[in-house]
């Protein structure tokens, strides 16, 4: 709105000094015309002269609007641009990882240590196990699956794979051993196809496109589609549901193949159909890997080989569904409460 605004202020403006310059040389060049000073061809040459002079004034004041938006535009890009490239001091290259994570007494804090969101956090996952992360405390669960791809560092502990300091892991070699599947899906203005191998473009066949799309439950809605695979999804998908995007990020998950998984729940409201779909892509996708849920759905609680109940900073419980049920705890009034 200040862009626009700016514009029509430069433009009005420039309008009423070329009114106001054309008002004072009209005035003159009659009075030069009564005193026999100019002709009347003379008079007509120097209105029709002022006028494309007005035109050109307009056009400089248009190619200003532009080269303002370029220099904003290029002010961001630069400002990416500059950013300090993330410290990667790893050497260790793990071809595929097991999947087993150890945290031993992490800690994390953004900037004071009274904003602490992780305390004296010691667990260990098993590969392949399914763990549920619940608790009031977003802040704590974001932090903790952030620290995984290395996205933050901990303020104090480390966390293992496989036996390994996730510092001494290269950059690379540790996120091509993660998936992620966020409630926040970025889509580009390509083909499905496209979208789906984001991230493995030049190395994936358009029948590992396929399988994963099928996977993911998503080849029933593409399948439909008149130009099938290659379907223009519009910027951020704007021509898709909710429903179908969450499957397109799901298909990718199962182009990479990872053998740990992020998921972080989103709980959109889909109809029946693409929620059957939805879930039964999770569940798929889920099998045989190590996986860390930001839980939000019934079902994939009760699913969960462990639940982690986290509250402000720490663990408050840990167990299956049914045995925390039992306890009476904080998971068992916050299953009540949310369901």
């Amino acid at each position: 709105m200040k862009h626009v605004s700016a514009n029509i202020f430069k433009i009005s403006l420039v309008q009423i000094v070329i009114g106001i310059a054309l008002s004072a040389i009209l005035y003159l060049a009659i009075q030069q015309t009564f005193t026999d000073e100019m002709t009347i061809g003379g008079f007509v040459s120097f209105i029709v002269s002022m006028l494309i002079l007005s035109l050109s004034l307009k056009q400089l004041v248009n190619a200003n609007k532009f080269l303002q938006r370029s220099l904003t535009a290029a002010k961001n890009i630069f400002s990416i641009i500059d950013l300090e490239a993330e410290m990667d001091i790893g050497t260790i290259v793990i071809d595929r990882a097991q999947g087993e994570l150890q945290f031993e007494q992490v800690a994390f804090y953004y900037d004071f240590k009274e904003n602490t969101v992780l305390k004296d956090f010691s667990l260990t996952i098993k590969p392949r196990e399914i763990i549920a992360l619940v608790g009031s405390s977003d802040d704590t669960k974001n932090a903790l699956v952030n620290l995984i791809p290395r996205f933050f560092q901990p303020t104090h502990g480390k966390i293992l794979l496989d036996g390994h300091d996730l510092t001494t892991i290269k950059l690379d070699s540790l996120r091509s051993n993660i998936g992620l599947v966020s409630q926040e899906i970025t889509l580009f203005n390509d083909s499905i196809a496209a979208n789906i191998a984001y991230g493995e473009m030049g190395r994936s066949t358009e029948g590992e496109i396929i399988a994963a799309a099928r996977a993911a439950h998503a080849i029933e809605f593409i399948r439909e589609m008149p130009q099938g695979m290659q379907t223009q999804v519009g910027t951020h998908g704007v021509k898709l549901s909710r429903g179908q995007c969450q499957r397109i990020a799901i298909a990718r998950a199962f182009l990479k193949n990872p053998p740990i998984l992020i998921l972080d729940e989103a709980v959109p409201i889909l109809d029946s159909e693409s929620e059957h779909y939805t879930q039964k892509a999770l569940d798929n996708l889920m099998q045989n890997r190590t996986t860390i849920i930001i839980a939000r759905r019934r079902t994939t609680v009760e699913k969960a080989d462990r639940v982690i109940v986290l509250e402000q900073d720490h663990i408050t419980e840990i167990g299956s569904h049914q045995e925390l049920l039992s306890k009476k705890g904080v998971y068992s009034e916050l299953y009540l409460f949310h369901h």
